[in-house]
């Protein structure tokens, strides 16, 4: 049940659903690394990694802007 879980689910942690190990959710490097640990195969281009990509969009947004100042104030 565990493993349909993190094929479905492959953000979700397989060491928190078998040892109680946080973080419960992983970033894409992590689920990159669960699934060759696991041996599942994974794309990238799911909409999970889709959605994430977008709600990175305003902290890529503040940390461009927080250069910029930094550039324009010196």
């Amino acid at each position: 049940m565990i493993e349909k879980i993190v094929k479905t689910f492959p953000n979700v942690n397989y060491d928190y659903l078998t040892k109680d190990k946080l973080p419960v959710l992983l970033d894409d490097n992590r689920i990159i690394s669960q699934a060759n640990k696991l041996n599942i195969p994974i794309q990238t281009d799911t909409d999970i990694f889709k959605i994430k990509r977008i709600l990175d969009i305003p902290d890529q947004l503040d940390r461009i802007e927080s250069k910029l100042d930094q550039l324009l104030n010196q």
